[in-house]
């Protein structure tokens, strides 16, 4: 009779390789690396485009817009001084309003032409078809005065044009103001647009921190399961990361840079704005005295508008004219110091996430695949 323990050893089936998950662990982790990467390129190329985007549109139109009316301003204000200055002295006779009157003018339409091809505010077009017509109007009222120079007609006509630039019912340097106003709203807007607040912030972060962990379980599931010290691939994927990150970080700085370069010039415009220049007070110093010597033996005067002109400007001082405009060509300097800045290097910055995500993307293959591979043929 046959041993009964050993008849069941013998009729006992073979034993099976154990079930084993690791193929199908490491076709999941493949998939959720390659789909966070997909998602970290996106993200970081978003960043780069909202922010660098920004950096071109404000540098190259919106501000240069702004400055151009503030320079056609500043423009506009020193013709009328060299008119006056010419009325005055009695050249006009000689000269008309002078090179220094036709060369400012001249400037201040040319910068008016350059808005015209910057300008980003909706507005913008109808006040400076608006400021166009104002200015042939004060630029013919000049004329009228030069041609009348040496009369009361023709102080008055120079009255009229320096008070449609000053004080008229729609005076050109309050247009102006106007114009800068609605430049510097569609700047202020574009910047918003493109800033980093914190739900951006996070939509960028999240994704990087989750690429990163996913790379470290990998690597340690890699470790326990293959007994090897590190995956090289896996290894340079995780540098690749990490220094796409710290790029990507750049246009966040930049941004910041974009910001302060915004405040700069806002502040550029209040003290443009809101402070005379010394030509300004020069030339309506000279005009009030003018206007005091022409109306001195006419009966009863100019008027009263012409008497509160002459003695609102009489006893005026430039001291602190002069200080603003050296202030104000200091933070003109820092502004385009600033917008430098944030535009650094941008170039290059702009294209470098979709090359670190094409490189990203093929270390997970060169990684993973030779381990899968391992695991391609066995039992699941």
């Amino acid at each position: 009779m046959a041993d009964p323990v050993t008849a069941d050893a013998v009729a006992a089936p073979p034993p099976t390789a154990p079930k084993t998950t690791t193929g199908k662990t490491l076709w999941v982790l493949c998939a959720l690396l390659l789909v966070t990467t997909m998602v970290v390129g996106g993200m970081c190329w978003w960043v780069f485009q909202r922010v660098y985007g920004t950096v071109d549109t404000v540098r190259d139109t919106t501000a240069p817009a702004i400055l151009d009316v503030l320079a056609a301003r500043d423009a506009l204000v020193k013709a009328d001084s060299a008119a006056v200055d010419n009325f005055r002295s009695g050249e006009v006779t000689l000269s008309g309003p002078g090179l220094e009157y036709q060369h400012q003018l001249t400037f201040a339409s040319q910068r008016l032409v350059q808005v015209a091809e910057r300008n980003a505010a909706g507005r913008g077009s109808q006040r400076i078809q608006l400021l166009e017509a104002l200015l042939e109007n004060y630029s013919g009222l000049v004329g009228q005065a030069g041609a009348h120079a040496g009369t009361p007609l023709g102080t008055a006509d120079l009255w009229s044009a320096s008070h449609l630039l000053h004080a008229g019912d729609s005076p050109i340097l309050t247009e102006l103001n106007n114009l800068v106003g609605d430049q510097t709203r569609v700047l202020n807007d574009h910047i918003a647009a493109s800033s980093m607040t914190a739900e951006n912030l996070l939509q960028w972060v999240v994704p990087i921190v989750l690429l990163f962990v996913l790379l470290v379980v990998t690597q340690v599931f890699l470790r326990r399961r293959f007994r090897r010290a590190v995956n090289p691939w896996l290894l340079l994927a995780t540098v690749v990361l990490v220094g796409l990150s710290i790029v990507t970080s750049l246009a966040v700085v930049s941004q910041h840079r974009l910001e302060s370069s915004r405040d700069t010039l806002n502040e550029v415009v209040r003290l443009w704005r809101d402070q005379p220049s010394a030509a300004d007070v020069r030339g309506q110093q000279a005009l009030s005295e003018l206007m005091e010597s022409e109306c001195t033996g006419v009966n009863g005067g100019c008027g009263p508008t012409v008497d509160q002109f002459v003695s609102h400007h009489k006893s005026a001082g430039n001291t602190t004219a002069e200080i603003s405009d050296e202030r104000v060509a200091k933070r003109v300097g820092d502004f385009n110091n600033r917008i430098y800045d944030a535009g650094e290097n941008a170039s290059w910055k702009y294209f470098i996430p979709i090359p670190a995500g094409l490189i990203f993307f093929m270390f997970i293959p060169l990684g993973l695949w030779p381990r899968i591979e391992e695991y391609r043929y066995r039992p699941r």
